[in-house]
């Protein structure tokens, strides 16, 4: 459990708002830094992990190629407005609720799917097809990201997205 609060805390103080894009950043720099630390973890973990070129990445596991079962979240968020009673990316823990821009949409179901494949990963369960975790950049404005993704990867046939109030 700690790991994985740890894992979203990090994450949720990133403030990965599309911005300008900057080289090799195509949804800006911030962006940039949540996609590259989402890799990092992923790799950490052990997965076979794919950035395309900064609009998003995928964490493989099981038999790779075989039937992909795509889990789908993004990394995203969008600009923070104003009424804010805590800091939206403080990532603050009060009452078991963690509070910041992403907890709900989509950072918090995104480590979570990420922590179940690691679980079913370290159980040694053989797996007979594919698992993708798929994490894109531009869900909140337009999922310039997934239109790169599918120019430069097979798209798997099956899958979910779970986002927000998804209710596994």
């Amino acid at each position: 459990k700690d790991e994985k609060i740890t894992t979203l805390s990090e994450w949720i103080k990133i403030p990965s708002v599309k911005s300008e894009p900057a080289d090799g950043a195509p949804m800006g720099l911030e962006i940039s830094n949540m996609l590259n630390k989402a890799v990092q973890d992923c790799k950490n973990m052990g997965f076979d992990v794919r950035n395309f070129d900064g609009y998003a990445c995928d964490a493989r596991m099981g038999k790779i190629g075989a039937n992909p079962l795509a889990i789908l979240a993004h990394l995203d968020v969008v600009p923070t407005g104003d009424n804010w009673e805590k800091d939206p990316f403080g990532a603050e823990i009060e009452n078991g609720f963690m509070y910041g821009r992403g907890t709900q949409d989509d950072k918090g179901p995104a480590v979570a799917a990420l922590y179940a494949m690691k679980a079913v990963k370290e159980a040694g369960i053989n797996m007979n097809r594919e698992v993708r975790l798929i994490l894109g950049t531009d869900e909140e404005s337009g999922w310039e990201c997934m239109n790169y993704y599918k120019e430069h990867c097979d798209i798997p046939k099956s899958g979910f997205s779970p986002d927000a109030n998804f209710p596994v």
